[in-house]
């Protein structure tokens, strides 16, 4: 009986898969037909190639005498286009691409009967105005400025892509005015020109430039730069101008438009800055750097500001080499009338010129003082070991003692406060370095800069300048005065700390007297 089942069961299968046998070949016939199934011959070795707002796109057709046209279709986001061609083409320019992307393109050939070859795909960005490539192509003006009617300009250097660079402008009388830039101007060592005609600095200034990119045959004209009244400093101006005025990032424009007087002490990259001064009339160069030391003025180490500008520009058309600090000098006395007033030998860079002053040594002023004989600093790292520093030195009013603690193997930070026994209205401190005998090489640690705070009850400080670090004059007994913020500050403690500095293979610090006003 269960053999009976189990044999009825086995031919109810076989009648199944019999019976879908016939299916399948009638479903192959009804599609395939009675011929063998042909596929078209594709196209090969696609490739595509960025242009101006255009890809060009390549390929090899094959030699099916099936094909009757190639179809070549590119897509972005869901934007889809398509062009039909003749069998025999192997190019074509995809053209009027405005968005920036990478498009899919897509080439395959197609018989009469519409039947389509096995798609090959590549893909491709164009360049347009918003390709990092395009962006980021050489401006060849770096920096400029407006002085009166005169632009001024910093140039980049030459790019060899870049084919043409025409500065357009508006004369002061009117008419259009133009230069026209070349790698004979660049590369000849103009790194600073002055356009040669009055500027209507109200009008528009624009440089236009045409050039090619990698891998791109067409000459493109780049989007015009208009040169805007917008004033840039470098970040060692902009220190100096925190330092003396307390501006942040944003310098007053106004301000800077009416400035006709400055001082610089310190050291500089250059002096290129002094070109966003339009009416800058008078330069004081190291007038606030006061030397105990007669020989002080002669260490051009650590006696003289410095100028880091030393690459030769040149004067117009005249080939006369200068720095670039001398040729904003120059340009700013021929425009402007400027006078600079120059102490001991600072920026010695700055060749002799008629508009620059010697005026010798300077005199430090006479300032009312307090009294710190009976006060002595507290200091942190404390003495050890029984060595004393003199930390007293640095309040009994002789500026040839000093306060020098023992050297240490690593770098430390000094901490010291100093209580004046009352809330007192101060208004600057006083900076002496020691002094060193000639050809002492300890001098490498005498400080370079220090941080003021003060506070009234040791438990709120502020900052007592307008910067977290003050430069101090690091020459054998240079006396170095830091006002405090605009007004003063009344306060009982004062906090300085103070770095040490390497001297053979060890850290120390050492420095002469402090005062108070």
């Amino acid at each position: 009986m269960k053999r009976n089942k189990y044999t009825t069961v086995l031919l109810f299968i076989l009648m199944t898969i019999l019976g879908c046998s016939e299916s399948l070949e009638d479903t192959y016939k009804k599609y395939a037909g009675d011929g063998e199934i042909r596929y078209l011959g594709q196209c090969s070795n696609l490739s595509v190639k960025p242009g101006w707002k255009r890809l060009i796109v390549k390929w090899t057709n094959n030699v099916d005498p099936n094909v009757a046209y190639v179809k070549v279709v590119w897509s972005k986001d869901d934007q889809t286009n398509e062009c039909v061609l003749e069998k025999g083409v192997a190019e074509y320019d995809i053209t009027n691409l405005e968005e920036d992307g990478n498009y899919e393109i897509s080439v395959y050939g197609v018989d009469k009967d519409g039947n389509k070859s096995i798609v090959n795909t590549v893909y491709g960005r164009p360049y347009t105005e918003y390709h990092e490539e395009v962006m980021a192509f050489t401006r060849l003006i770096s920096r400029h400025f407006f002085v009166k009617n005169r632009v001024i300009l910093t140039f980049s250097g030459w790019d060899v892509n870049l084919k043409s660079a025409v500065l357009k402008y508006t004369k002061i009388n009117g008419d259009e005015g133009s230069v026209e830039f070349g790698d004979w101007l660049v590369m000849s060592g103009f790194t600073r020109f002055i356009v040669p005609d009055d500027v209507d600095t109200s009008k528009p200034v624009v440089l236009y430039r045409t050039g090619s990119l990698p891998g791109c045959d067409d000459i493109i004209e780049f989007e015009p730069y208009v040169l805007e009244h917008k004033i840039m400093f470098e970040a060692d101006m902009k220190q100096e101008l925190k330092r003396q005025y307390g501006f942040d990032e944003n310098i007053p424009e106004d301000w800077v438009n009416e400035v006709e007087e400055l001082e610089l002490d310190w050291n500089f990259g250059s002096l290129e800055d002094l070109l966003n001064f339009p009416n800058l009339k008078k330069l004081i160069l190291g007038k606030n750097r006061y030397l105990l030391d007669e020989n002080a003025a002669n260490d051009a180490e650590h006696g003289q500001s410095k100028l880091y500008d030393e690459i030769a520009s040149y004067d117009n058309m005249n080939w006369t080499a200068l720095t670039f600090s001398q040729f904003v000098l120059q340009t700013l006395n021929e425009l402007n009338g400027l006078v600079v007033e120059r102490y001991n030998k600072h920026y010695q860079t700055l060749k002799k010129a008629s508009y620059i002053i010697e005026k010798g040594e300077t005199v430090e002023p006479d300032l009312p003082y307090i009294d710190l004989k009976d006060y002595v600093f507290s200091v942190y790292p404390e003495d050890k070991d029984g060595y004393n520093s003199n930390v007293n030195y640095l309040t009994d009013g002789d500026v040839n003692t000093f306060w020098q603690p023992l050297q240490l193997n690593s770098y430390t930070t000094y901490e010291m406060i100093l209580d004046v026994a009352e809330v007192r209205h101060l208004t600057g401190l006083k900076f002496v370095q020691r002094i060193y005998p000639g050809g002492d090489n300890q001098i490498m640690i005498a400080p370079s800069s220090i941080r003021i705070n003060v506070s009234k009850d040791q438990i709120n400080w502020e900052n007592a300048t307008y910067v977290e670090e003050n430069n101090v004059g690091n020459s054998s007994g240079e006396i170095t005065l830091i006002p405090f913020i605009s007004g003063g500050k009344d306060a009982r403690y004062v906090r300085l700390q103070v770095n040490t500095a390497t001297y053979y293979g060890f850290y120390n610090t050492s420095f002469a007297e402090i005062g108070l006003y």
